[in-house]
């Protein structure tokens, strides 16, 4: 089941949880156990909302293992991946933790997770896209548990008020971009279509994928992106930031931004993962009213992305075969169902998300709404971006790309020769 640890050298640094549920938390917690053999799981973001949900599956899995006591410890997004180092660093590394396949890349290369081999059969029962995400160097090392795919969020009221035709929503980016144009005229200059992050690392790399623009060459040891495709995909969004169309502090802000903005209704559209709808919902009731719900809107390639969360267990744990059959049974269908019916996520295993689109098929809430058009947009997403070796700084070479166009240093050819350039001393490192 397992692969032998490499030594483990790990460089701390500002690493971000794509926490997808954005529920609150509270401070590390435990549920201690009897006396006995004992794993030790750790989780994201997840108390005090789901208590009763993984308090109930883990009740259940240690009634199936005689005992067998579950630690859980639920940690902030903020603080997992410090403390997840900390504790391997220390030699009291938790059995089974809840990451997000960038750390856990970074764990991986680092020889700090188990390596797993996983059974054909198994193996078949999740989306393929969600094994690739937790693939490194050819080693799988973690197990798949809920995914996301974006939709779009519009605010009717401000769409209507600039004339725009109620429910036709852009497909595409050539369309979004006419649409911003409008927006833009129409207000005069008071609002947006919507607020990019670029500030987010990787962001600009998904933004190639999702033009199908390669990021790596044939031989995977050099950049695929120097090309006139990956140009167009860079001059598009350069355009819109430095002509003002989008707003141009996109090209520093993050998520959060793009959320503020959109609950501010400072921009008309807002692209997230349905769970965002109650944060939107608490925050500004109004707006939440007023929005409809679309698809995600699609660059030159069509696909749909998909983000992943997952589950992992670290070398250092003291039971490794115990943590990957916790693993198994968290993400197992009925668990997954479950918990996707309690939570706008879509669960990586296939049957459990067919279920969960059958469910939905007549969706009545905005909720419902968001919730199913994720998970029918789930049967033809892909992974953008495969887990690269040192991807953050990959990530931020191609952002330094679009940052010097935008700021008017160089064209988009000589920027991404430079980054290109760039990738191949990256990539020729151990």
């Amino acid at each position: 089941m397992f692969g032998g640890a490499r030594s483990k050298r790990f460089v701390v640094g500002s690493l971000c949880a794509m926490g997808l549920l954005g529920a609150s938390c509270a401070p590390e917690t435990r549920l201690e156990g009897r006396n006995g053999r004992s794993v030790e799981f750790w989780t994201m973001q997840l108390r005090p909302s789901f208590d009763d949900y993984i308090g109930g599956v883990l009740r259940e899995w240690e009634r199936q293992h005689p005992g067998v006591t579950v630690r859980w410890v639920d940690l902030p997004a903020s603080e997992i991946e410090s403390k997840t180092l900390t504790a391997i660093a220390s030699g009291q590394s938790p059995d089974l933790v809840n990451l997000n396949p960038m750390f856990a890349n970074k764990l991986a290369t680092a020889g700090a997770l188990k390596k797993l081999v996983i059974p054909p059969a198994d193996r078949q029962l999740y989306y393929e896209a969600a094994w690739q995400a937790n693939t490194v160097r050819g080693a799988v090392v973690g197990v798949p548990w809920y995914l996301s795919t974006t939709v779009t969020f519009y605010n009717r009221e401000l769409w209507r008020r600039f004339d725009l035709p109620d429910g036709k929503w852009p497909t595409n980016y050539a369309e979004l971009a006419q649409v911003a144009t409008q927006i833009r005229e129409r207000s005069g200059k008071t609002a947006y279509a919507f607020m990019p992050h670029f500030g987010d690392r990787g962001k600009f790399m998904e933004e190639l994928a999702l033009d199908g623009v390669p990021l790596l060459g044939t031989d995977q040891s050099r950049a695929g992106f120097d090309n006139q495709k990956a140009q167009r995909t860079l001059r598009f969004w350069s355009d819109l930031l430095t002509s003002g169309t989008l707003p141009r502090e996109g090209l520093t802000q993050g998520h959060r931004e793009a959320i503020d903005r959109f609950q501010g209704s400072q921009t008309v559209l807002f692209p997230a993962g349905p769970q965002f709808l109650k944060m939107i919902k608490q925050n500004a009731p109004g707006l939440y009213a007023n929005i409809a719900v679309g698809p995600q809107i699609a660059g030159e390639s069509g696909d749909v992305g998909v983000a992943v969360m997952n589950v992992v267990i670290p070398t250092g744990s003291k039971e490794p075969e115990l943590a990957y059959d916790l693993a198994r049974f968290v993400t197992n269908d009925a668990n997954q169902l479950a918990f996707a019916r309690l939570v706008p996520i879509l669960p990586s295993t296939i049957r459990a998300a067919r279920q969960m689109a059958t469910d939905l098929a007549n969706a009545q809430t905005l909720e419902q709404q968001a919730h199913r058009i994720g998970l029918e947009q789930l049967e033809r997403a892909r992974l953008l971006v495969q887990p690269l070796p040192h991807q953050s700084e990959l990530a931020k070479s191609l952002d330094d790309a679009l940052a010097r166009v935008v700021l008017g240093i160089q064209e988009p050819s000589t920027s991404l020769k430079q980054a290109a350039d760039e990738w191949q001393q990256i990539l020729a490192r151990p």
